[in-house]
């Protein structure tokens, strides 16, 4: 991870999402329980229903440690939790839109990572560009997070277009050509060092790290932005 950068190069801010933007292991808890309460009386559903959730989470790992990237990343996560858990595509795909993409976005908001506007505010007042880069889909994540206009660049993993999961280079480096700007000149937000750090410092990118406890914004991008 580059520790040494010339702030007059920096011209674009790229964020993560999940973990970065908003604290993810609170909305984690907010959603285990949820997932207790509403199926406690159906233990079998329950089990099921983990074994799901588990296994896809388990099934992205896997295709990010083998940096496996052909096809579409969507996808490959739902063939590999098929074979993996032995149920229908129907009812994992119907799990997880639920799981994934509906309900944790009613809570999502109580998680959102402290100063976070006061942050994308002060950046996009300075002039930088703006762009999302996530392992998944941000556009509703990022709605109901309440930030959604400040972002002109969007993309998720999810898209046709990207090929494997971070760490692999190549979804930095299409955030990179529809932000318009080199990756050199792109400073990368993320909270993952091993996915985040390592994916964007070998797409060319500056990287800096918020952690589960950091306060997000001005004292620490404002470390390498001079705010």
């Amino acid at each position: 991870m580059k520790n040494h950068i010339n702030n007059q190069n920096i011209k674009g801010i790229l964020f993560d999402v999940d973990g970065t933007l908003y604290y993810q292991t609170p909305l984690r808890l907010i959603m285990i329980l949820n997932l207790f309460l509403s199926n406690f009386w159906r233990p079998k559903e329950l089990k099921g229903l983990i074994k799901i959730i588990s296994t896809y989470r388990w099934a992205q790992e896997q295709l990010r440690k083998n940096n496996i990237s052909d096809g579409n990343n969507a996808q490959q996560q739902l063939i590999l939790t098929v074979k993996k858990t032995g149920i229908s595509t129907d009812k994992i795909a119907k799990t997880i839109s639920e799981w994934f993409e509906k309900k944790p976005l009613k809570f999502i908001r109580l998680c959102r990572r402290f100063g976070l506007k006061r942050t994308l505010i002060k950046l996009q007042s300075s002039g930088y560009k703006l762009g999302i880069f996530s392992d998944y889909p941000a556009k509703e994540k990022l709605s109901s997070l309440g930030v959604i206009n400040f972002f002109s660049t969007i993309v998720s993993a999810y898209h046709d277009e990207i090929h494997g999961f971070k760490p692999n280079t190549n979804g930095f480096i299409v955030a990179a050509e529809k932000m318009k700007l080199q990756p050199s000149e792109i400073l990368y937000i993320g909270d993952r060092d091993e996915v985040d750090g390592v994916g964007a410092t070998n797409a060319g990118m500056h990287v800096q790290m918020v952690g589960l406890t950091s306060k997000i914004p001005l004292q620490e991008i404002g470390i390498f932005l001079k705010f």
